[in-house]
C-alpha cells in the first residue's frame, strides 16, 4: 500500500455556470488548498467503511465505521474476523491520534456483529458515538454491555482524548431489535435519539446527561425503514424518516406532542442510506434524498420530477411547514450521492460525489439554475438565505477510480475559519481488478488491494467572485 501520506494542492477551479435571465456568467475560485488522507491500512480483502463523521471547535474530526479484517490505524493494528466498529479521532491536519474499537462476541468469545452509526460533538464539546449489536459488546478490552440475544443499541460518550465517561443500552426499556441511527445536537444538556424498531416503528427518546432515559415514544411507520435522522429547531424537534418509497416528516414541541407532519409517498425508489435533515439560522428546515425512477416519476409536495436515467438528488427547504423553496440533481454518466449537510451562519452547505456534468435544476423561482462541467469530484453547494443568487460552489480537486460512498454516503463539516473537511468510503466494484484510487492534483493515494477504505479530504477556499453580483 502506498503511504498513507497528505499531499498540499493549490489550483485554481472554474465551477459553475448561474442562469438567471440575462446574466449567464460563471462565477469562480482563485485558488483551492486541498490535502486528503486514507483512515488506515488495510490488508487484502478487508474492509473499512465511514458511518459518520463530525468535528468540534478546535477543528479535531472524530469519525465513525465498520472494519472486516486487518485494519492498521494510528500506529496500531486491530484484527477483526467479523463486522466491528472503530472509532477514531484526527487532528485538524487529518493525522491520527487515537483509535478505539467496538467489539461484540457471544459467551464462547465467538466475534459477532457489531454496526456504528454515527457520532455527534455535542455543545459542550464531549464525543457521543452510536451503533448496534447482537453479543455481549466491548470497548477496547473491556466488556461493558451483556447481551440479550437480540440486536441491542448502545450510546457511548467519550472526552476529546478519547476517554470513556460512561456506556449506555436501551434494551431494559425496549421490547425487539432496536436499531439507534442518529442523535440530535442540542442547546441544553438533554440527547435526543431516534432510531427503528423492529423494522417498521421510528422509536424517538430523550436522555439526561449521564444517559438516563426521561422520556420515549414510538411512530408507527407501516412500511420498512431505510433511515431516520432528527435536529433541535429551537423548542422542536424534526425528525425524519425514510423507507423504500415514502418519506416521513414530524415537528414535535417542546411538550413532545406532534404539532406537523408531512407524509409524501415518492412513486420513485429512494436510494439514500440515509436521509439528509438540516436548519438555516432562519429556521428553515432543509431535506434531501437520492432516488431513481424504475420507470416512475418522483413526487414531492408540489414537485413531480423526471428521472434522469441515473441517481438523482432532490433537495427541498420548509419555511413555517410551508414549501419554499426545491431543486433537481440531474446527473450524467456517473451516480449523484448526496452527502450530509452542514448549516454555517446563513449558509445551507449540502455535498456530494458527481460525474463530469450536473445541472441543479430549481423547481421553484426563488434561486437560479447551476450548470456543473468540469470533470469528477466532491462538491459542496453552498446556498446563501440572504442573497438567493449567490450559490457558492466549493468542488475539492478529488477525482477517483471506482465508485464512491455508495454504501455509507459523504459527510461534510466546515469549520468556524472556513475549512471544509469531507469523509467517505472508496469501493472496490465486484469483479472490479484495481484497486480504488484517490487522486489530487498530480498525486494519488491508492488502496492496494483493498475492497472498501475510508479517507478524509480538508480543503481550505480562498476567494470566490461573483460577476453576476
Amino acid at each position: 500500500m502506498k503511504k498513507n501520506n497528505s499531499f498540499p494542492l493549490f489550483v485554481s477551479i472554474l465551477t459553475i455556470v448561474i442562469n438567471s435571465g440575462c446574466c449567464s456568467e460563471k462565477a469562480f475560485l482563485d485558488q483551492y488548498d486541498a490535502k486528503s488522507v486514507f483512515l488506515s491500512e488495510i490488508s487484502e480483502g478487508c474492509i473499512h467503511t465511514l458511518r459518520g463523521m463530525d468535528i468540534d471547535k478546535q477543528s479535531n474530526i472524530y469519525t465513525a465505521g465498520n472494519i472486516f479484517g486487518n485494519v492498521k490505524v494510528c500506529n496500531m493494528t486491530v484484527m477483526s474476523a467479523g463486522h466491528s466498529g472503530l472509532f477514531v479521532i484526527s487532528k485538524p491536519d487529518l493525522t491520527c491520534k487515537k483509535a478505539i474499537q467496538f467489539i461484540s462476541k457471544d459467551e464462547s468469545m465467538n466475534l459477532k456483529n457489531c454496526f456504528m452509526s454515527c457520532v455527534v460533538v455535542d455543545n459542550r464539546g464531549f464525543i457521543l458515538v452510536t451503533g448496534y449489536f447482537n453479543g455481549n459488546l466491548l470497548i477496547g478490552t473491556e466488556e461493558k454491555i451483556k447481551s440479550t440475544g437480540k440486536y441491542q443499541s448502545f450510546l457511548a460518550k467519550f472526552d476529546t482524548s478519547g476517554n470513556l465517561i460512561w456506556c449506555k443500552d436501551f434494551q431494559k426499556d425496549i421490547d425487539g431489535n432496536f436499531i439507534l441511527m442518529d442523535l440530535a445536537k442540542t442547546s441544553t444538556n438533554i440527547y435526543s435519539v431516534i432510531g427503528i424498531l423492529d423494522d417498521k416503528q421510528t422509536l424517538l427518546m430523550e436522555l439526561d446527561e449521564n444517559g438516563n432515559k426521561t422520556w420515549m415514544t414510538t411512530f408507527d411507520e407501516k412500511a420498512p425503514i431505510y433511515h431516520c435522522t432528527l435536529i433541535e429547531v429551537g423548542s422542536s424537534i424534526y425528525t425524519s424518516t425514510i423507507g423504500t418509497d415514502f418519506i416521513n416528516l414530524r415537528r414535535l414541541d417542546e411538550a413532545h406532542d406532534v404539532k406537523w407532519k408531512f407524509l409524501q409517498k415518492t412513486g420513485a425508489d429512494l436510494l439514500a442510506i440515509k436521509s439528509y435533515l438540516a436548519a438555516d439560522i432562519n429556521n428553515g428546515i432543509w431535506i434531501a434524498t437520492t432516488f431513481t425512477n424504475n420507470g416512475n416519476k418522483f413526487h414531492f409536495g408540489d414537485d413531480t420530477v423526471e428521472n434522469s436515467g441515473k441517481f438523482d438528488g432532490y433537495i427541498t427547504e420548509f419555511k413555517n411547514d410551508k414549501q419554499i423553496y426545491s431543486a433537481h440533481i440531474k446527473g450524467s454518466e456517473d451516480k449523484i450521492v448526496t452527502g450530509l449537510f452542514s448549516a454555517n451562519n446563513k449558509t445551507i452547505s449540502f455535498g456530494l460525489a458527481h460525474g463530469d456534468k450536473f445541472e441543479i435544476q430549481n423547481l421553484k423561482s426563488a434561486m437560479p439554475d447551476l450548470i456543473y462541467e468540469n470533470g469528477k469530484g466532491l462538491s459542496l453547494i453552498n446556498f446563501n438565505r440572504d442573497n438567493p443568487k449567490k450559490i457558492t460552489y466549493s468542488v475539492f480537486p478529488v477525482t477517483t477510480t471506482r465508485e464512491t460512498m455508495v454504501n455509507s454516503g459523504l459527510y461534510f463539516r466546515t469549520d468556524k475559519s472556513g475549512n471544509e473537511f469531507v469523509g467517505g468510503t472508496l469501493i472496490r466494484g465486484d469483479g472490479q481488478p484495481m484497486a480504488p484510487t484517490i487522486k489530487i492534483g498530480d498525486e494519488t493515494l491508492t488502496a492496494q488491494h483493498t475492497y472498501f477504505n475510508s479517507f478524509l479530504v480538508k480543503g481550505t477556499p480562498k476567494h470566490w467572485h461573483f460577476p453576476c453580483l
